[in-house]
Parts: C-alpha cells; sequence; structure tokens
C-alpha cells in the first residue's frame, strides 16, 4: 500500500460524530490543521467541518443539529 500524501484523487475519509464541533473546529484550526471546509449546519441535519491529517486521510467532525 502507498501513502496517500500525493494521490491526485481522494480514496475516502471518515466521519466522527462529537459533542460540539465548533469548540473542536477551534482546536484543531488553532494546531495548524490543514482545514477543507469550516462547520456549516447541513440539510441532513448536522453542523460539520472537513480536514485532513499529514498522510491526505480526509476526516469530517459533526454534531447533530438540535
Amino acid at each position: 500500500m502507498e501513502s496517500p500524501q500525493h494521490a491526485t484523487a481522494s480514496h475516502g475519509g471518515l466521519s466522527v460524530r462529537i459533542a460540539d464541533v465548533d469548540a473542536h473546529y477551534a482546536r484543531v484550526k488553532a494546531a495548524g490543521a490543514r482545514i477543507d471546509s469550516e462547520p456549516t449546519d447541513q440539510p441532513y441535519g448536522l453542523r460539520e467541518y472537513g480536514v485532513r491529517d499529514r498522510e491526505n486521510h480526509r476526516w469530517w467532525f459533526s454534531s447533530p443539529l438540535v
């Protein structure tokens, strides 16, 4: 297997539900993470943002909208 670090296309990702997506986003951004998208309310009932790790894997963190 090869690292996706230099891949030209995304191969997948992981979605994680957390209690407070905005607080999580603030900590991750302050730590210098590579942000793909800022927290946004989605029509499917989640507030989520996207980020990539050092190997270029995509992660989405979300909280349910109340």
